[in-house]
């Protein structure tokens, strides 16, 4: 079984821990999935775990901005308060993996893109 590791966070429960230079620093979370058949569909998260994403201020504004236009789009088709979820997935590198947070062991990971689909629904 192929193992698929992602690395997300929503602006809806967005934790922002603080700012450094030109790097924001928020809480995300590290999912591990594994396939459970061949047509692509995914078992529950193996590891579900809050990790630590550094993302560059700019980046992080265009990431921002995805979430709000496709928020914009559910509120605009439906005529009220919608769109929830929103999960933005994120390309990563290890910047350390020991990092105590919460009273426990805790990757931190740079960010190094995203993906252009925030897999909002209605809601």
């Amino acid at each position: 079984m192929e193992t698929v590791n992602n690395y997300t966070f929503s602006f809806d429960s967005l934790e922002i821990l603080g700012q450094f230079g030109d790097t924001v620093h928020v809480v995300g979370n590290y999912l591990q999935y594994e396939y459970a058949d061949y047509v692509g569909n995914f078992k529950e998260p193996t590891v579900d775990e809050e990790c630590i994403l550094v993302i560059k201020q700019d980046m992080f504004h265009d990431m921002l901005k995805l979430h709000l236009n496709d928020k914009k789009r559910y509120c605009e088709k439906w005529n009220h308060y919608c769109g929830v979820g929103g999960r933005i997935s994120c390309d990563v590198d290890v910047l350390e993996t020991d990092y105590q947070f919460n009273g426990k062991r805790t990757y931190v990971f740079g960010v190094t893109g995203f993906e252009d689909d925030t897999d909002m629904e209605h809601g």
